[in-house]
Order: structure tokens, then C-alpha cells, then sequence
């Protein structure tokens, strides 16, 4: 039944994208907005919550509030303080920093962990 299908949206592409677009633009010293914006919109489908309800990202944009302009650039200290509260949240959400293995349940199969058990 066209109710009980699971739809599997693959983020893991853009995410590691967007990731190492975001690690480029600060080794290259090219804090603008839209890096951060972009990896914002990219990281919250892989949370639970949305990220703009995550606290660790809400304080971030509380201390250091961005521009609406996104091909504005900021200090370089307010960018790499995004990036650390983006590694936060993937760490306390399990994206990165799991012990090998981890991400499978009983059967090994981490698209089931995902989905919350085993019902393929």
C-alpha cells in the first residue's frame, strides 16, 4: 500500500558536499553567509528535530547573528564558531564521531536502525 511505503530521502552526498565546502570556504579565508546558510539547510533533514530548534545551533546564532545577505562575509572567529557548533550537533546526533559499527542493529543492517527496526 502506497501508505505504508518508506520514503529515504539520500542526504549522505550533499551533507559530506556541503561539509567539505564549508571546511574549503574557512581554509581559504572565505567566511561568507551563504556556507553557512547552505550547510544549515543541508545538515536539518538529518536530525531529528529541525535545526533551527536545536539549542547548541540556536546559542551560535544568538552570539553571532548573520547578515541577510549571503555573499556578505564574516569574521573569520564567527565562522569557525559555526563549524564547531555544526560538529556539536552531528556528534550528539551520531552523524560522526560512532564507533565503527554502531550505525547497524541485530541483523547488521543500518537502513533498518534507521527506520527505526527490522521490518524489510
Amino acid at each position: 500500500m502506497a501508505e505504508d511505503a518508506i520514503v529515504y530521502l539520500n542526504t549522505v552526498v550533499s551533507l559530506n558536499a556541503g561539509w567539505s565546502d564549508l571546511i574549503k570556504a574557512y581554509s581559504e579565508h572565505d567566511p561568507m553567509v551563504h556556507y553557512i546558510r547552505r550547510f544549515a539547510m543541508i545538515l536539518s533533514p538529518n536530525l531529528p528535530v529541525p535545526l533551527v530548534k536545536n539549542e547548541t545551533y540556536a546559542a551560535i546564532k544568538e552570539k553571532f547573528p548573520l547578515p541577510d545577505d549571503g555573499r556578505k562575509k564574516i569574521p573569520m572567529g564567527s565562522f569557525e564558531a559555526y563549524i564547531s557548533a555544526f560538529e556539536v550537533v552531528m556528534r550528539d546526533h551520531g552523524i560522526i564521531g560512532r564507533k565503527a559499527g554502531s550505525g547497524k542493529d541485530d541483523t547488521g543492517d543500518p537502513v533498518a536502525v534507521y527506520f527505526g527496526g527490522t521490518q524489510w
